[in-house]
């Protein structure tokens, strides 16, 4: 039996994080065994690139334990909305391309379903509109962009869909409480 325990930064709005339980368990198979036994080589024999090893298999004991609960969690609401064939179509649009010009019409028509029926959707599995969803989304995308020295402020505003400046600033400091230059001073870099 093993256990781990990881930090997370920057989760304003992860709605992954936000439908997991607490505690994850995960059942042993060959894939999570493998991934103990590389993890207790390194703490009782390590070698060079040790700590890179140990967090990349935490990373991905992790992430099977995030698919199981995926795949068999129904209560998690953004799992039974990836789910939905609607409303999955709709995130994924979003999550694929958040800078397009997304209307709830037009994720709509690409989910197949009408927009007062794709709102109802959102609504039941997330508890958010599709608008609140892509604003949540976008500034999630801005936070991880921002660190970035090399992106101005324009540039990620255009990334993540505004066009203006002035536009991504306002929403970046009613949704997150800071305006983004004030982020990107803050934001650790790992």
């Amino acid at each position: 039996m093993g256990c781990s325990a990881f930090v997370l930064r920057n989760t304003t709005f992860n709605p992954l994080l936000d439908g997991l339980p607490e505690t994850l368990f995960l059942e042993a198979d060959s894939r999570s065994a493998a991934l103990y036994g590389v993890l207790l080589a390194e703490f009782t024999a390590p070698g060079p690139g040790r700590l890179a090893l140990l967090d990349r298999a935490a990373e991905m004991l992790f992430i099977l334990a995030v698919r199981e609960v995926a795949t068999t969690t129904e209560s998690a609401p953004w799992f039974r909305a990836l789910h939905d064939p609607h409303v999955g179509r709709a995130i994924r649009n979003i999550h694929r391309d958040p800078a397009a010009d997304w209307t709830v019409e037009k994720l709509a028509s690409l989910a197949g379903v009408s927009r007062s029926g794709l709102a109802a959707r959102f609504q039941d599995t997330l508890g958010l509109s599709p608008g609140k969803y892509l604003t949540r989304w976008r500034m999630n995308v801005a936070m991880r962009l921002l660190p970035d020295r090399s992106l101005g402020l324009s540039e990620v505003a255009e990334r993540v869909g505004y066009t203006s400046v002035f536009a991504f600033s306002r929403a970046f400091k009613r949704h997150i409480g800071v305006a983004p230059s004030s982020w990107r001073k803050l934001a650790v870099v790992p």
